[in-house]
């Protein structure tokens, strides 16, 4: 099941999002060191529309 993006991705994307023109084309793990807080992990997935115009990367925290 899909979900509703947020308005902050704009509006084409949400136009392109409704359509399902928009794809997740890849999904990788990763990895950044902080100075303070150390190692911080995210699931990251690469959103693209259907003419490659369009592209968001979405992090999610790992915890």
């Amino acid at each position: 099941m899909r979900s509703t993006p947020r308005a902050a991705t704009g509006p084409e994307f949400g136009r392109r999002w409704a359509r399902r023109d928009v794809a997740v084309r890849r999904r990788e793990l990763k990895r950044f060191v902080d100075p303070v807080r150390g190692l911080l992990s995210y699931d990251c997935r690469d959103l693209l529309s259907e003419d490659g115009r369009v592209r968001l990367n979405w992090f999610t925290p790992i915890p």
